[in-house]
């Protein structure tokens, strides 16, 4: 009588083993693209955080502190030149908002440095990235 209990039990273990297997590879599975996501989410937080320092830097101490001793009529050509390549970037990072920002806040800038008074630019240009640079 035992040998058949033992033959029995070890009849349905055998039978669940490939069911056992299936779900934890199944959790395995779950946890590695959880894992991976929030991964890339840090990855794209770090690249995002990356650019707008960068940015920040070259909006403020660069660009609108070191324009100054630029011509009027250069200006102009110098805010397109140094600001295409910021605003392209922010384009594959964030998307249309935040490129749009981008090039209107050179142009404010363009404005103060020609004479018109405009708000402090490093108030204005962190406001549309709040959205984007949280995990």
């Amino acid at each position: 009588m035992d040998k058949i209990f033992v033959d029995d039990w070890a009849n349905k273990l055998t039978a669940l083993l490939p069911v056992v297997f299936t779900l934890a590879i199944v959790l395995i599975t779950y946890w590695q693209a959880k894992i991976a996501d929030a991964k890339r989410k840090q990855d794209l937080f770090d690249r995002r955080w990356k650019y707008y320092c960068r940015m920040k830097k070259a909006f403020i101490d660069e660009l609108f502190n070191s324009v100054k001793e630029k011509k009027q009529d250069q200006l102009q050509k110098y805010v397109d030149n140094y600001i295409n390549h910021y605003a392209d970037e922010a384009y594959f990072l964030f998307g249309f908002q935040i490129e749009k920002h981008v090039r209107s806040e050179a142009l404010r800038i363009v404005k103060h440095l020609k004479g018109k008074r405009i708000e402090d630019p490093a108030m204005t240009f962190r406001k549309p990235f709040e959205k984007y640079l949280k995990i």
